[in-house]
């Protein structure tokens, strides 16, 4: 038998605009590394985790809407 919770936001003004802000901002960096990681990988590179690390912040100084938020 599986339980599951249900968990509804009641979001008012600003919080509402944060949320969107975050989960868009969320979206877009996991589609770039996604993307990313797949053109590396048919190219032959191995993954590394300190390039992925260095992607993220080249991608975080080439997006300064992200510093929007946390």
């Amino acid at each position: 038998m599986l339980k599951t919770h249900v968990i509804e936001l009641r979001l008012a003004g600003a919080q509402t605009d944060y949320f969107s802000k975050a989960s868009g901002t969320s979206r877009f960096v996991y589609n770039h590394l996604v993307r990313w990681n797949r053109e590396r990988f048919e190219a032959g590179i191995k993954y590394s985790r300190k390039e992925l690390q260095r992607e993220c912040v080249r991608l975080r100084q080439a997006t300064p809407w992200m510093l929007d938020v946390s």
